[in-house]
Protein backbone atom coordinates (compact mmCIF):
# COMPACT_ATOMS: atom_id res chain seq x y z
CA UNK A 1 0.00 0.00 0.00
CA UNK A 2 1.36 3.41 -0.91
CA UNK A 3 1.40 5.98 1.87
CA UNK A 4 -0.31 9.29 1.16
CA UNK A 5 2.39 11.55 2.51
CA UNK A 6 4.55 12.85 -0.31
CA UNK A 7 2.53 13.22 -3.50
CA UNK A 8 4.46 16.23 -4.79
CA UNK A 9 7.83 14.69 -3.98
CA UNK A 10 6.87 11.45 -5.68
CA UNK A 11 5.68 13.30 -8.77
CA UNK A 12 9.10 14.95 -9.13
CA UNK A 13 10.94 11.64 -9.14
CA UNK A 14 9.62 10.59 -12.54
CA UNK A 15 9.49 12.75 -15.66
CA UNK A 16 5.88 12.26 -16.72
CA UNK A 17 6.14 14.89 -19.45
CA UNK A 18 8.99 13.07 -21.16
CA UNK A 19 7.16 9.76 -20.71
CA UNK A 20 4.10 11.18 -22.46
CA UNK A 21 6.25 12.28 -25.41
CA UNK A 22 7.67 8.75 -25.64
CA UNK A 23 4.18 7.28 -25.35
CA UNK A 24 2.97 9.44 -28.23
CA UNK A 25 5.82 8.12 -30.39
CA UNK A 26 4.96 4.54 -29.40
CA UNK A 27 1.29 5.06 -30.28
CA UNK A 28 2.26 6.52 -33.65
CA UNK A 29 4.50 3.55 -34.45
CA UNK A 30 1.94 0.91 -33.37
CA UNK A 31 -1.26 1.50 -35.37
CA UNK A 32 -2.52 -1.93 -34.27
CA UNK A 33 -2.76 -0.71 -30.67
CA UNK A 34 -6.32 -0.93 -29.23
CA UNK A 35 -8.16 2.37 -29.39
CA UNK A 36 -8.70 2.48 -25.62
CA UNK A 37 -4.94 2.80 -25.06
CA UNK A 38 -4.14 5.43 -27.70
CA UNK A 39 -2.92 8.76 -26.38
CA UNK A 40 -5.32 10.83 -28.48
CA UNK A 41 -8.27 8.82 -27.13
CA UNK A 42 -7.18 9.60 -23.57
CA UNK A 43 -6.90 13.29 -24.46
CA UNK A 44 -10.44 13.14 -25.86
CA UNK A 45 -11.93 11.43 -22.81
CA UNK A 46 -10.16 13.50 -20.14
CA UNK A 47 -11.25 16.95 -19.02
CA UNK A 48 -7.66 18.07 -19.60
CA UNK A 49 -4.57 16.35 -21.03
CA UNK A 50 -2.93 17.10 -17.69
CA UNK A 51 -5.41 14.80 -15.94
CA UNK A 52 -3.73 11.65 -17.23
CA UNK A 53 -0.16 10.43 -17.09
CA UNK A 54 1.85 7.48 -18.35
CA UNK A 55 4.82 5.45 -17.15
CA UNK A 56 6.99 3.96 -19.91
CA UNK A 57 9.30 0.99 -19.39
CA UNK A 58 12.08 0.46 -21.93
CA UNK A 59 14.07 -2.73 -21.60
CA UNK A 60 16.00 -5.09 -23.82
CA UNK A 61 13.67 -6.31 -26.59
CA UNK A 62 10.63 -5.12 -24.66
CA UNK A 63 8.65 -1.95 -24.21
CA UNK A 64 5.75 -1.43 -21.82
CA UNK A 65 3.57 1.46 -20.75
CA UNK A 66 0.94 2.16 -18.14
CA UNK A 67 -1.36 5.15 -18.81
CA UNK A 68 -3.60 6.26 -15.94
CA UNK A 69 -5.79 9.13 -14.86
CA UNK A 70 -4.62 10.83 -11.68
CA UNK A 71 -6.82 13.35 -9.92
CA UNK A 72 -8.04 14.39 -6.51
CA UNK A 73 -11.74 14.00 -5.72
CA UNK A 74 -13.18 14.87 -2.29
CA UNK A 75 -9.68 15.00 -0.87
CA UNK A 76 -8.78 11.53 -2.20
CA UNK A 77 -6.13 10.85 -4.84
CA UNK A 78 -7.49 8.41 -7.40
CA UNK A 79 -5.84 6.32 -10.12
CA UNK A 80 -8.32 5.07 -12.69
CA UNK A 81 -9.22 5.32 -16.38
CA UNK A 82 -11.06 8.25 -17.99
CA UNK A 83 -14.66 8.31 -19.09
CA UNK A 84 -15.38 5.86 -21.96
CA UNK A 85 -12.05 4.03 -21.62
CA UNK A 86 -13.49 0.55 -21.19
CA UNK A 87 -10.18 -1.25 -20.66
CA UNK A 88 -6.58 -0.11 -20.44
CA UNK A 89 -3.91 -1.28 -17.99
CA UNK A 90 -0.47 -2.28 -19.22
CA UNK A 91 0.48 -2.12 -22.86
CA UNK A 92 3.20 -4.66 -23.63
CA UNK A 93 5.38 -5.05 -26.71
CA UNK A 94 7.02 -8.34 -25.81
CA UNK A 95 7.83 -11.45 -27.78
CA UNK A 96 5.34 -14.24 -27.24
CA UNK A 97 7.99 -16.84 -28.02
CA UNK A 98 9.18 -17.10 -24.42
CA UNK A 99 8.54 -19.59 -21.66
CA UNK A 100 5.91 -18.87 -19.02
CA UNK A 101 8.65 -18.56 -16.41
CA UNK A 102 10.51 -15.88 -18.36
CA UNK A 103 7.26 -14.10 -19.17
CA UNK A 104 6.19 -13.88 -15.52
CA UNK A 105 9.66 -12.81 -14.39
CA UNK A 106 9.68 -10.02 -16.97
CA UNK A 107 6.10 -9.02 -16.19
CA UNK A 108 6.94 -8.86 -12.49
CA UNK A 109 9.91 -6.62 -13.29
CA UNK A 110 7.68 -4.29 -15.31
CA UNK A 111 4.96 -4.15 -12.65
CA UNK A 112 7.52 -3.33 -9.96
CA UNK A 113 8.97 -0.61 -12.21
CA UNK A 114 5.51 0.92 -12.69
CA UNK A 115 4.42 0.70 -9.05
CA UNK A 116 7.67 2.26 -7.84
CA UNK A 117 6.98 5.29 -10.04
CA UNK A 118 3.27 5.72 -9.42
CA UNK A 119 2.35 8.84 -7.49
CA UNK A 120 0.77 8.16 -4.11
CA UNK A 121 -2.91 7.40 -4.13
CA UNK A 122 -5.91 6.57 -1.97
CA UNK A 123 -7.78 4.60 -4.62
CA UNK A 124 -6.54 2.47 -7.54
CA UNK A 125 -9.04 0.81 -9.87
CA UNK A 126 -8.13 -0.17 -13.43
CA UNK A 127 -9.78 -2.60 -15.86
CA UNK A 128 -7.01 -4.33 -17.79
CA UNK A 129 -7.38 -5.44 -21.38
CA UNK A 130 -8.03 -9.05 -22.36
CA UNK A 131 -4.41 -9.63 -23.40
CA UNK A 132 -3.32 -9.19 -19.78
CA UNK A 133 -3.82 -12.78 -18.65
CA UNK A 134 -1.81 -13.04 -15.44
CA UNK A 135 -2.19 -10.58 -12.58
CA UNK A 136 0.12 -12.44 -10.17
CA UNK A 137 2.70 -9.61 -9.95
CA UNK A 138 0.00 -7.27 -8.66
CA UNK A 139 -1.25 -9.93 -6.24
CA UNK A 140 2.28 -10.30 -4.84
CA UNK A 141 2.22 -6.57 -4.12
CA UNK A 142 -1.00 -6.79 -2.12
CA UNK A 143 -3.48 -5.70 -4.79
CA UNK A 144 -6.88 -7.31 -5.21
CA UNK A 145 -8.58 -8.42 -8.40
CA UNK A 146 -12.04 -9.23 -9.66
CA UNK A 147 -13.06 -10.71 -12.99
CA UNK A 148 -15.12 -8.92 -15.60
CA UNK A 149 -16.04 -10.04 -19.10
CA UNK A 150 -16.24 -8.65 -22.55
CA UNK A 151 -17.94 -10.52 -25.39
CA UNK A 152 -16.50 -10.74 -28.89
CA UNK A 153 -17.54 -12.13 -32.26
CA UNK A 154 -15.07 -13.20 -34.95
CA UNK A 155 -14.09 -16.12 -37.13
CA UNK A 156 -17.16 -16.60 -39.31
CA UNK A 157 -18.98 -14.83 -42.12
CA UNK A 158 -21.70 -12.21 -41.81
CA UNK A 159 -24.15 -14.62 -43.46
CA UNK A 160 -23.75 -16.97 -40.48
CA UNK A 161 -24.61 -14.43 -37.79
CA UNK A 162 -28.35 -15.08 -37.75
CA UNK A 163 -27.80 -18.82 -37.54
CA UNK A 164 -25.92 -18.54 -34.23
CA UNK A 165 -27.90 -15.87 -32.37
CA UNK A 166 -30.66 -16.84 -29.96
CA UNK A 167 -34.16 -17.49 -31.28
CA UNK A 168 -35.53 -14.36 -29.66
CA UNK A 169 -32.69 -12.19 -30.99
CA UNK A 170 -33.23 -13.54 -34.50
CA UNK A 171 -36.93 -12.70 -34.25
CA UNK A 172 -36.10 -9.14 -33.20
CA UNK A 173 -33.59 -8.71 -36.03
CA UNK A 174 -36.07 -10.02 -38.60
CA UNK A 175 -38.82 -7.78 -37.23
CA UNK A 176 -36.47 -4.80 -37.36
CA UNK A 177 -35.57 -5.48 -40.98
CA UNK A 178 -39.24 -5.31 -41.93
CA UNK A 179 -39.98 -2.10 -40.04
CA UNK A 180 -36.87 0.07 -40.21
CA UNK A 181 -34.31 1.45 -42.63
CA UNK A 182 -30.64 1.76 -41.60
CA UNK A 183 -28.70 4.86 -42.58
CA UNK A 184 -24.97 5.23 -42.03
CA UNK A 185 -23.06 8.37 -41.07
CA UNK A 186 -25.94 10.71 -41.89
CA UNK A 187 -26.66 12.25 -38.49
CA UNK A 188 -24.81 15.29 -37.21
CA UNK A 189 -23.38 15.24 -33.70
CA UNK A 190 -26.15 17.61 -32.66
CA UNK A 191 -28.71 15.28 -34.22
CA UNK A 192 -27.32 12.33 -32.26
CA UNK A 193 -27.32 14.32 -29.03
CA UNK A 194 -30.90 15.51 -29.58
CA UNK A 195 -32.02 11.91 -30.09
CA UNK A 196 -30.15 10.75 -26.99
CA UNK A 197 -31.90 13.40 -24.92
CA UNK A 198 -35.28 12.34 -26.32
CA UNK A 199 -34.65 8.62 -25.84
CA UNK A 200 -33.30 8.96 -22.31
CA UNK A 201 -36.27 11.15 -21.41
CA UNK A 202 -38.62 8.47 -22.73
CA UNK A 203 -36.76 5.87 -20.68
CA UNK A 204 -36.91 8.14 -17.63
CA UNK A 205 -33.13 7.97 -17.30
CA UNK A 206 -30.36 10.53 -17.06
CA UNK A 207 -27.47 10.75 -19.52
CA UNK A 208 -24.30 10.02 -17.57
CA UNK A 209 -22.11 12.40 -19.58
CA UNK A 210 -22.31 16.02 -20.63
CA UNK A 211 -22.88 17.42 -24.08
CA UNK A 212 -19.39 18.94 -23.99
CA UNK A 213 -17.81 15.55 -23.20
CA UNK A 214 -19.77 13.88 -25.98
CA UNK A 215 -18.95 16.47 -28.64
CA UNK A 216 -15.26 16.51 -27.70
CA UNK A 217 -15.06 12.73 -28.07
CA UNK A 218 -17.07 12.62 -31.30
CA UNK A 219 -15.00 15.35 -32.95
CA UNK A 220 -11.78 13.54 -32.04
CA UNK A 221 -13.10 10.21 -33.33
CA UNK A 222 -14.07 11.91 -36.59
CA UNK A 223 -10.59 13.42 -36.94
CA UNK A 224 -9.05 9.94 -36.59
CA UNK A 225 -11.65 8.13 -38.71
CA UNK A 226 -12.34 5.93 -35.69
CA UNK A 227 -16.11 5.60 -35.58
CA UNK A 228 -19.21 4.60 -37.53
CA UNK A 229 -22.68 6.03 -36.92
CA UNK A 230 -25.80 4.00 -37.64
CA UNK A 231 -29.38 5.13 -37.24
CA UNK A 232 -32.63 3.22 -37.68
CA UNK A 233 -35.56 5.08 -39.22
CA UNK A 234 -39.29 4.46 -39.43
CA UNK A 235 -40.16 6.83 -42.24
CA UNK A 236 -38.86 10.23 -41.19
CA UNK A 237 -38.59 9.29 -37.51
CA UNK A 238 -35.33 8.20 -35.90
CA UNK A 239 -35.99 5.24 -33.60
CA UNK A 240 -32.45 4.15 -32.64
CA UNK A 241 -28.85 5.36 -32.93
CA UNK A 242 -25.61 3.42 -32.51
CA UNK A 243 -22.05 4.76 -32.43
CA UNK A 244 -19.38 2.11 -33.02
CA UNK A 245 -15.69 2.78 -32.39
CA UNK A 246 -13.07 1.16 -34.61
CA UNK A 247 -9.35 0.57 -34.75
CA UNK A 248 -7.11 -1.58 -36.96
CA UNK A 249 -8.51 -4.89 -35.71
CA UNK A 250 -11.83 -4.33 -33.95
CA UNK A 251 -15.22 -2.61 -33.95
CA UNK A 252 -16.50 -1.67 -30.48
CA UNK A 253 -20.13 -1.39 -29.42
CA UNK A 254 -19.88 1.95 -27.57
CA UNK A 255 -23.13 3.95 -27.64
CA UNK A 256 -26.55 2.62 -28.56
CA UNK A 257 -30.04 3.70 -27.54
CA UNK A 258 -33.52 3.21 -28.94
CA UNK A 259 -36.98 4.55 -28.24
CA UNK A 260 -38.83 2.37 -25.70
CA UNK A 261 -41.58 1.55 -28.17
CA UNK A 262 -39.07 0.33 -30.79
CA UNK A 263 -37.21 -2.58 -29.12
CA UNK A 264 -36.34 -4.30 -32.42
CA UNK A 265 -34.31 -1.33 -33.67
CA UNK A 266 -31.31 -1.87 -31.41
CA UNK A 267 -31.05 -5.54 -32.35
CA UNK A 268 -31.13 -4.53 -36.01
CA UNK A 269 -28.37 -1.92 -35.65
CA UNK A 270 -26.13 -4.20 -33.60
CA UNK A 271 -26.58 -7.06 -36.08
CA UNK A 272 -25.67 -4.71 -38.92
CA UNK A 273 -22.53 -3.53 -37.10
CA UNK A 274 -21.46 -7.13 -36.41
CA UNK A 275 -21.86 -8.04 -40.08
CA UNK A 276 -19.83 -4.98 -41.09
CA UNK A 277 -17.00 -6.00 -38.76
CA UNK A 278 -16.93 -9.56 -40.10
CA UNK A 279 -17.06 -8.38 -43.72
CA UNK A 280 -14.05 -6.15 -43.00
CA UNK A 281 -12.14 -9.04 -41.45
CA UNK A 282 -12.33 -7.52 -37.98
CA UNK A 283 -13.52 -8.62 -34.57
CA UNK A 284 -16.68 -7.18 -33.02
CA UNK A 285 -16.33 -6.32 -29.33
CA UNK A 286 -19.40 -5.61 -27.20
CA UNK A 287 -17.06 -3.66 -24.87
CA UNK A 288 -18.23 -5.66 -21.89
CA UNK A 289 -20.58 -5.11 -19.00
CA UNK A 290 -21.39 -6.92 -15.78
CA UNK A 291 -24.82 -5.27 -15.65
CA UNK A 292 -27.43 -7.98 -16.15
CA UNK A 293 -29.50 -6.33 -18.90
CA UNK A 294 -26.64 -5.39 -21.25
CA UNK A 295 -24.78 -8.66 -20.56
CA UNK A 296 -27.80 -10.79 -21.49
CA UNK A 297 -28.29 -8.72 -24.63
CA UNK A 298 -24.67 -9.34 -25.68
CA UNK A 299 -24.83 -13.05 -24.85
CA UNK A 300 -27.89 -13.50 -27.06
CA UNK A 301 -25.61 -12.98 -30.10
CA UNK A 302 -23.60 -16.10 -29.11
CA UNK A 303 -20.25 -14.35 -28.68
CA UNK A 304 -17.03 -15.61 -27.16
CA UNK A 305 -16.43 -14.44 -23.60
CA UNK A 306 -13.05 -12.95 -22.76
CA UNK A 307 -11.78 -12.25 -19.26
CA UNK A 308 -10.73 -8.80 -18.11
CA UNK A 309 -9.11 -8.31 -14.71
CA UNK A 310 -10.13 -5.34 -12.63
CA UNK A 311 -7.18 -4.64 -10.32
CA UNK A 312 -7.86 -2.67 -7.18
CA UNK A 313 -6.07 -1.16 -4.21
CA UNK A 314 -6.96 1.46 -1.63
CA UNK A 315 -5.44 3.25 1.34
CA UNK A 316 -6.52 2.67 4.93
CA UNK A 317 -8.03 6.16 4.93
CA UNK A 318 -10.19 5.35 1.92
CA UNK A 319 -11.24 1.99 3.41
CA UNK A 320 -12.26 3.60 6.70
CA UNK A 321 -14.27 6.41 5.11
CA UNK A 322 -15.92 3.98 2.70
CA UNK A 323 -16.98 1.78 5.64
CA UNK A 324 -18.54 4.83 7.32
CA UNK A 325 -20.39 5.67 4.12
CA UNK A 326 -21.76 2.13 3.85
CA UNK A 327 -22.82 2.09 7.49
CA UNK A 328 -24.75 5.33 7.01
CA UNK A 329 -26.40 3.88 3.91
CA UNK A 330 -27.45 0.77 5.87
CA UNK A 331 -28.89 2.92 8.66
CA UNK A 332 -30.83 4.95 6.11
CA UNK A 333 -32.17 1.79 4.44
CA UNK A 334 -33.18 0.38 7.82
CA UNK A 335 -35.11 3.54 8.72
CA UNK A 336 -36.85 3.56 5.35
CA UNK A 337 -37.74 -0.13 5.70
CA UNK A 338 -39.25 0.46 9.13
CA UNK A 339 -41.23 3.40 7.80
CA UNK A 340 -42.55 1.32 4.92
CA UNK A 341 -43.38 -1.47 7.32
CA UNK A 342 -45.96 0.75 8.98
CA UNK A 343 -48.27 0.47 5.99
CA UNK A 344 -50.06 -2.75 5.11
CA UNK A 345 -49.45 -2.97 1.37
CA UNK A 346 -50.89 -6.50 1.12
CA UNK A 347 -54.20 -5.37 2.57
CA UNK A 348 -54.23 -2.31 0.30
CA UNK A 349 -53.60 -4.50 -2.77
CA UNK A 350 -56.54 -6.77 -1.87
CA UNK A 351 -58.79 -3.76 -1.52
CA UNK A 352 -57.63 -2.48 -4.92
CA UNK A 353 -58.36 -5.85 -6.52
CA UNK A 354 -61.89 -5.80 -5.12
CA UNK A 355 -62.38 -2.24 -6.31
CA UNK A 356 -61.19 -3.09 -9.85
CA UNK A 357 -63.51 -6.09 -10.02
CA UNK A 358 -66.63 -4.06 -9.29
CA UNK A 359 -65.71 -0.77 -10.95
CA UNK A 360 -65.76 -0.84 -14.75
CA UNK A 361 -64.55 2.77 -14.98
CA UNK A 362 -61.03 1.87 -13.84
CA UNK A 363 -58.75 2.16 -16.93
CA UNK A 364 -57.50 -1.19 -18.22
CA UNK A 365 -53.86 -0.20 -17.81
CA UNK A 366 -54.44 0.46 -14.10
CA UNK A 367 -56.17 -2.82 -13.29
CA UNK A 368 -54.55 -5.52 -11.23
CA UNK A 369 -51.60 -7.21 -12.89
CA UNK A 370 -51.86 -5.22 -16.10
CA UNK A 371 -50.15 -2.13 -14.78
CA UNK A 372 -47.17 -4.11 -13.49
CA UNK A 373 -46.90 -6.07 -16.72
CA UNK A 374 -46.98 -2.86 -18.74
CA UNK A 375 -44.34 -1.30 -16.49
CA UNK A 376 -42.06 -4.33 -16.89
CA UNK A 377 -42.47 -4.25 -20.67
CA UNK A 378 -41.64 -0.57 -20.67
CA UNK A 379 -38.52 -1.15 -18.59
CA UNK A 380 -37.19 -4.17 -20.48
CA UNK A 381 -38.86 -4.14 -23.87
CA UNK A 382 -36.46 -1.75 -25.54
CA UNK A 383 -32.99 -1.34 -24.11
CA UNK A 384 -31.35 -4.77 -24.04
CA UNK A 385 -34.62 -6.64 -24.52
Amino acid sequence: MKAITSVKAKMKEYDFQLAKVKWHEICESHPEMPIYKKDWFWDATSDSPEDWKVIVYEGKNITAAFPFMYRRIHGMWRIEAPWQVARSGLWLDMSEDVSLEKKIHKLNEIVEFVLDRLPNYDYFNIYFDTDFDNWSPFCWKGFQSSVSYTYTISGYSSEEVKSVVSKRRKQRINAGEKKYVIRENELSFQGIWDFYELAYLRWNREISFTKEQFFKLMETLEDHNAMEIRSAHAGDQIVAVEVVLKDETTLYHQFCVNLPECPDAQSLLTHNAICKALDDGKKFDFEGSMIKGPALFYISFSPKEEICYCIHDESGKYTFLNCIRRMLALIKDSIVAQFRGGYDFAQAKNRWRQFCDVNSKVPYISKRGTGMRHAMMKMTGGLYS
